[in-house]
């Protein structure tokens, strides 16, 4: 039911609450684990009770995604666990929630790994159905991908002023994602949020960018996931 390479949102630190869901207040929380010099953190979503009750299968997609974050923290460390003490590994993952109504949960996992020579930092989308618990992907969500290339590149173009991109190849790269499911998005009330990193944008630095694209008259969210007002 729930799919973890549709992952995809920023940073989160002790508790957070969002609305949605008729009023409701999920919360999201953070645990800890370490084994050796390293640690981890990860996050864990909280529905409320009536929010368990409406949507059974969101919930049981919701415990899925809060076993297999903490499943991933477990074995980070463990296969961590005798790293340098001077430069320890540790990862970081945060689930920030932007959107919780009748018609989607969207959020943005954002996980950070450091120590050892390459650290990296990688976002991926959460983005669930609240009455199936299935994960929705760019094609759920999105429509007309050429449009959607063009606002992605003009704001990474713009956002980069000196860098050399390709744009061909970074519209190119984000519909090839958006075909493929890999396309890394969150949608709140307003915004659709997207992230591409050098797999999408074809360019030969490391690094995430964040496209934010108004709903309003925006013509690449399908109207099923515009937020009533």
């Amino acid at each position: 039911m729930f799919n973890l390479s549709n992952l995809l949102p920023v940073i989160l630190s002790g508790v957070m609450f969002f609305s949605g869901l008729g009023g409701t207040m999920p919360q999201v929380s953070t645990q800890t684990v370490q084994n050796g010099t390293s640690v981890a953190t990860y996050s864990v979503v909280q529905l409320p009770d009536s929010v368990r009750s409406k949507h059974p299968e969101l919930a049981s997609a919701v415990n899925s995604l809060n076993a297999a974050e903490k499943k991933d923290a477990e074995e980070y460390v463990a296969d961590y666990a005798n790293g340098p003490k001077d430069n320890p590994y540790t990862s970081k993952s945060s689930i920030q929630v932007l959107r919780s109504d009748d018609q989607i949960l969207s959020a943005v996992r954002k996980t950070e790994y450091n120590g050892g020579a390459h650290p990296a930092v990688l976002y991926s989308g959460v983005n669930l159905d609240p009455n199936t618990g299935y994960a929705l992907t760019a094609k759920d969500v999105l429509q007309n991908p050429n449009a959607l290339a063009r606002k992605v590149a003009d704001s990474v173009i713009s956002q980069n002023p000196t860098m050399a991109f390709d744009r061909q190849q970074l519209e190119d790269g984000v519909k090839a994602a958006f075909k493929d499911g890999s396309l890394a998005f969150a949608i709140d009330d307003d915004t659709l949020h997207v992230y591409v990193d050098e797999n999408v944008t074809g360019a030969h630095v490391y690094g995430t960018y964040e496209v934010k694209i108004p709903l309003a008259g925006s013509g690449v969210v399908k109207d099923a996931h515009v937020a009533d007002k």
